[in-house]
């Protein structure tokens, strides 16, 4: 009497209900499910992946979850997006936990499925929304400010070379001078073209090794080993992965002085992927630590390594330097369980 009672509770449940074994083929769907998913019966469920109802690009996510509560013997929640039959995509809350045998093993799985409440909704897209006119407005202060600002002044830095240059008839210096001013104008023109595209483009998985081989040949007269352990990594990001590890780079290059190698690697700590740059060169000078990744706040302009830290924040990554002065610079970028593929 009490398993039909409980046979009952579950079909006439609002909630979908889904059933399946310890592979995650599923083998038991309720009422609430067919009509969830815009299906006609039961039978469209029964046999296949409870994976194949995910939105593709939340799979691998959803598997990780699986695979740890089958480790651990413990359910787990979590919003996903949903495809229907008809192709829409519905954002629902997922319920999982194992059902276990008399020895504890996992031999099978229920997942509870509700679809998320509209008032839920909403305060995700103004949180979004909030999110997004703060990155605006700091891009127009960045623009407007730091870029027009630094523009400026070495157009009156140059101005005053060229003033002596006159002066002294040194027209060598005067052409050094220009080249160097140009080049200070190129690349705050260039920050300020990658600073804009923040938050712009989709993020889908990309290759650590590949970006960061792809960054290389763009320095070919440097004599730096160079140690590229992360060609099997991939990580949820953008283009700008690129210009993060290139201005790394060039961060050696620059102020590494005594630099002879870099080494990339990564580790995985507590669920966390751990992205780690390191050279060997002359570190960064405690004073400066601090305001590292402040505006303006590193060695030369300071603009490189603020936009590190804004774009790390757009993907939802940490990013901190570990490294000791006058033995190296070290920077280890933590990236959430949900931005990596493992």
């Amino acid at each position: 009497m009490s398993s039909d009672l409980f046979a009952r509770a579950v079909e006439m449940s609002l909630d979908g209900i889904v059933i399946g074994d310890e592979k995650g083929i599923v083998t038991y769907v309720n009422e609430a499910i067919v009509k969830m998913m815009d299906a006609e019966s039961k039978e469209e469920f029964v046999g296949k992946h409870i994976l194949d109802f995910v939105d593709p690009a939340e799979r691998q996510r959803a598997l990780e979850n699986s695979l740890e509560c089958i480790k651990t013997g413990v359910g787990w929640k979590g919003q996903f997006t949903a495809t229907t039959k008809t192709g829409k995509k519905i954002p629902v809350e997922l319920t999982a936990a194992p059902i276990k045998d008399e020895r504890g093993q996992a031999i099978a799985f229920i997942d509870i499925v509700r679809i998320i409440s509209d008032h839920i909704q909403t305060e995700t897209s103004l949180k979004e929304a909030h999110q997004n006119l703060a990155l605006a407005n700091e891009k127009l202060l960045v623009m407007g400010g730091i870029v027009r600002h630094d523009i400026a002044n070495k157009l009156n830095v140059l101005n005053m070379k060229a003033y002596l240059a006159k002066k002294d008839r040194d027209l060598e210096g005067l052409l050094n001078s220009t080249q160097t001013a140009c080049s200070q104008i190129r690349r705050v023109i260039e920050f300020s073209r990658d600073y804009e595209m923040l938050g712009k483009e989709a993020l889908g998985y990309i290759n650590v090794g590949k970006a960061f081989d792809e960054v290389t040949t763009l320095f070919p007269d440097t004599n730096l080993q160079v140690i590229n352990e992360c060609r099997e990594v991939e990580v949820m990001a953008d283009s700008l992965l690129k210009e993060l590890l290139y201005n790394l780079f060039e961060n050696t290059l620059k102020y590494g002085q005594t630099a002879t190698q870099i080494h990339l690697s990564h580790t995985l700590e507590g669920g966390h992927l751990k992205l780690t740059y390191e050279d060997n060169g002359m570190g960064i000078p405690t004073e400066i630590k601090p305001r590292l990744f402040t505006k303006g706040g590193g060695q030369g302009s300071g603009l490189g390594l603020y936009l590190i830290k804004k774009t790390a924040e757009v993907y939802g990554w940490n990013i901190e330097e570990t490294g000791t002065e006058g033995k190296n610079a070290k920077f280890t970028i933590t990236i959430p369980q949900t931005n990596y593929k493992q």
